[in-house]
């Protein structure tokens, strides 16, 4: 991961643990907190974000409390569903996920998506959805020049932490 880590010198890297969650992340820029109700696979739930922009790119991990099992792997593919719909995109890669502590589930995914910005200006998003329990998360990247270099810090830093 050092290496990953030298090899974007304008990316301030540090790690973090937001209070009151069991995540561990690394972002190159403070987080602004955001809480939102949501809709998601038809379950309605109070959406907590961390945002934050560095380097023209911007930096978001999310988190919400499903309260039932059944409704985790239909979380995590609306998820998706929801990302690329917005982006009015495709999907360039997909691959599953691997969280250190996360909860085992086949909809843990990561993919690199290209679309367009509402002013249909080009974009792209890399993005990881994974749970722990009935919290399902998201953690993305969404910019114009995605280089490992500059988002794979935060993806290798991913913990579920207890």
């Amino acid at each position: 991961m050092w290496a990953t880590l030298a090899c974007s010198p304008d990316l301030d890297w540090r790690q973090l643990q937001p209070k009151g969650w069991p995540l561990r992340v690394a972002l190159p820029c403070r987080p602004t907190q955001i809480d939102r109700p949501s809709l998601l696979a038809g379950v309605s739930l109070q959406m907590e974000m961390l945002t934050c922009q560095a380097d023209g790119l911007t930096f978001a991990v999310s988190r919400a409390k499903l309260g039932d099992p059944a409704a985790v792997a239909p979380a995590l593919a609306a998820m998706g569903q929801v990302a690329l719909r917005n982006l009015d995109g495709h999907v360039l890669a997909s691959a599953p996920t691997q969280v250190p502590g996360m909860t085992p589930q086949a909809g843990a995914l990561s993919w690199h998506l290209a679309g367009k910005r509402a002013d249909g200006q080009p974009v792209q998003m890399r993005l990881a959805v994974f749970a722990h329990g009935t919290w399902v998360y998201q953690a993305a990247v969404v910019g114009v020049n995605l280089a490992p270099a500059r988002t794979q810090p935060m993806f290798d830093s991913l913990a579920v932490v207890l």
